[in-house]
């Protein structure tokens, strides 16, 4: 309906409130009773209400209330009206007020709550110091029953086994039969609790409100449902349960409903995460605490009744609608820092978007502040977000990719339209964000590696080749020393051996003698020159190698039975001297110690030339060498140790396999770096190329 003030809506609301404007006495409503006629008692400051269909009745001051302030309500099994009053307890019959009294004339004090026995008999619960039980007969208190100290009752329920059930002030409940106490407590926060009603509930269960949550004894099992479980507030005014088992909480947060079915899940799991529909304020609920009792009633047709210290308030659970449409949804704006765009299939959005903000909205026009939004971005995130009524989502620092934000609604009663809105929309790359920059980048980096790896190897290079000419220099100054030491000197002590001969007759035995030593003197002198010409010169070419191996094997293997082959792979090059000399001695070793002691039927050397490396092997069949021996070597002996040495000498890996029983194979392998003089001036691209080739068989000698 429009107005010269605006548009205003009408609706039904599932809670209806009474109040003043309906007829009640005043707006101060502490406690609630429904009678099996139909009729309503609403305790008020002022005056004892009472509805029955559309008509609203008071009895006040005027027409024989004994007081302002009603406190508790009970009506028993014979009609009969118990009311307390301010500080007294009246049985209201036949429109007549009696007062209870004490044996001894007194007042019953403050009566916040009252139950009947199954015996008829009325217990009161007296709010004074101490709290206390009454036990009321013909109007008269027969009994009284102090609560255990410290304890104060707040609310009465009765046993239908017999005794009563009662709630404390520190939100413990008991039992109470035959004068004895029941203890039951529960855990909790400390200064929480305070009971404010108690009701029975299906099975023999009891259930009671407490400012912690609802707290519930079945099977002598305890038993707390409050958030964890998926209420919405802990705290609970008052509690009762409808005629289809359903219970009802009036709390903060609104009046609550869980099904039965739900409530025995929890029964049966005090974990369980149980279903709870909520009328809030938008549906009329408007909870609020009451100290006296009774706090809630359920009429003869099923509705329920609250009070709440203010205004009465009612729902009828058999005639609750539902909302059967779901909302539609619409995606409205999109915003990207502070610019609107367009809405758009495919929405492309610039490069370096810092701040994203889109607007969407759901059409439920019955109860619109209750319409609840979640959504997904997905490309960004996995799980659907839960915005509650906010209706705008926000993003920050997305990465340049495809995106589809997808939105969903639900109406005021929970119906969600699973299809919601969906939006398309992608964020460009900067250039340092695309795939070709980092692509460049990469190749930056691994050239940057490689640059440095060139630099490290030039660098090694430069220190073997230095220490291989501190090795040559070395070699020349040894040489040059023995040939103008100890070869000049012995040369010289030959001539005078020469010159005793000449005046010794040559028939003479010392003569002969003579002749002998000088024979042995000329072949040691040779084998010294040959010695130092071999420091001094440069080193045979690498084409020799193969010769000379093959030269060594067939020397060695001249009168014993092992078969002696050399294989060499690609084509010969001219390795270094220093190279040359340590593979020659490491292979001559190697193939002495296969002919002397393997005991071997073939003997096989092996010689590969490749751009890259140098590689030597030495294999044999005979009877290997024990794994203590290969490791440690054996003692006296030094070949394997002196093998380890020149190849660690000249920059090469030497590698020795064997097994007893499977026989020995010798690994040499040099580096083209190290064994090639030349190698420097090749181009290391050109060596990449040639290493991928399979080097070609050169020759095979036997």
């Amino acid at each position: 309906m429009t107005t010269s003030k605006g548009l205003d809506k009408f609706r039904d609301l599932h809670v209806v409130t009474f109040s003043k404007g309906e007829g009640l006495s005043a707006d101060r409503v502490s406690s609630v009773l429904a009678t099996p006629d139909g009729g309503i008692w609403a305790g008020n400051k002022e005056a004892l209400n009472f509805i029955l269909g559309r008509k609203v009745s008071a009895i006040d001051q005027s027409n024989g209330l004994p007081g302002r302030q009603i406190t508790s309500l009970l009506e028993d099994q014979r009609g009969r009206l118990w009311v307390g009053i301010e500080d007294k307890l009246y049985r209201f019959f036949q429109g007549q007020f009696r007062q209870v009294t004490q044996t001894g004339g007194g007042s019953t004090g403050t009566v916040i709550s009252l139950a009947e026995d199954p015996d008829g008999t009325i217990w009161a619960a007296s709010a004074g110091e101490p709290s206390k039980l009454l036990h009321v007969s013909d109007l008269k208190v027969t009994e009284e029953v102090l609560a255990p100290s410290p304890r104060r009752i707040t609310t009465l329920a009765t046993n239908p086994e017999g005794g009563l059930w009662i709630g404390f002030v520190d939100g413990d409940l008991a039992g109470f039969s035959k004068s004895q106490w029941r203890p039951i407590p529960f855990h909790r926060p400390a200064n929480t609790g305070v009971v404010s009603r108690v009701v029975l509930g299906p099975a023999g269960s009891v259930l009671a409100s407490t400012s912690a949550g609802v707290i519930g004894w079945r099977d002598n099992k305890p038993r707390t449902l409050s958030n964890a479980n998926g209420l919405p507030c802990n705290r609970t005014y008052s509690l009762i349960f409808d005629s289809q088992q359903t219970l009802w909480l009036y709390t903060p947060c609104g009046l609550l409903s869980i099904a039965d079915g739900e409530l025995r899940r929890w029964w049966q799991d005090p974990n369980a995460k149980i279903a709870v529909r909520t009328f809030d304020i938008l549906d009329g609920a408007q909870p609020a605490s009451t100290s006296f009792q009774p706090s809630a009633a359920m009429s003869p047709d099923g509705r329920l009744w609250f009070a709440n210290s203010n205004v009465l308030q009612v729902i009828d659970p058999l005639r609750l609608s539902k909302n059967p449409i779901p909302p539609p949804v619409h995606i409205e704006t999109v915003t990207a820092d502070l610019k609107e765009y367009p809405i758009q299939r495919e929405l492309r959005l610039p490069a370096l978007t810092r701040e994203l903000q889109i607007d969407y909205t759901a059409l439920s026009f019955v109860v619109p502040q209750r319409v609840r939004f979640r959504y997904k971005l997905e490309g960004w995130e996995s799980q659907w977000r839960d915005a509650g009524t906010r209706r705008q989502a926000f993003y920050t620092n997305l990465r340049p990719s495809s995106y589809r934000f997808h939105v969903m609604a639900s109406n005021d009663d929970g119906l969600w339209n699973e299809a919601g809105a969906i939006l398309d929309f992608s964020i460009a790359p900067a250039y340092y964000q695309t795939t070709w920059f980092l692509v460049f980048c990469a190749i930056a980096l691994a050239g940057t590696l490689w640059s440095l790896y060139l630099l490290r190897l030039k660098r090694v290079t430069q220190e073997i080749q230095q220490r291989m000419g501190a090795r040559l220099e070395e070699r020349e100054r040894i040489a040059r020393e023995l040939h103008d030491t100890l070869l000049q000197g012995f040369q010289g002590l030959m001539l005078r051996f020469q010159s005793v001969m000449k005046i010794l007759p040559s028939s003479e035995p010392p003569y002969q003698m003579m002749t002998k030593v000088m024979d042995r003197a000329d072949e040691v002198l040779l084998e010294g020159r040959q010695r130092v010409r071999n420091l001094r010169e440069e080193g045979k070419s690498g084409t020799e190698l193969p010769e000379v191996l093959a030269s060594c094997g067939q020397e060695l293997a001249q009168d014993r039975t092992a078969l002696f082959n050399l294989v060499v792979m690609g084509t010969p090059q001219a390795v270094s001297p220093i190279v040359f000399t340590d593979v020659y001695r490491i292979a001559r070793e190697a193939l002495f110690n296969a002919f002397q002691h393997s005991q071997a039927t073939k003997i096989e050397v092996e010689l590969t030339y490749t751009d890259i490396q140098v590689c030597l092997r030495v294999r044999d069949d005979g009877a290997g060498i024990d794994s203590q021996t290969l490791n440690d070597g054996k003692t006296g002996h030094w070949g394997l140790s002196g093998m380890r040495e020149r190849a660690q000498r000249i920059g090469a890996q030497l590698s020795i396999w064997s097994n007893p029983g499977a026989g020995t194979e010798v690994e040499l392998t040099v580096p083209a770096k190290v064994a090639y003089p030349e190698n420097r001036k090749n181009s290391i691209w050109l060596r990449i190329m040639r290493a991928g080739r399979k080097p070609g068989r050169a020759w095979n000698r036997g």
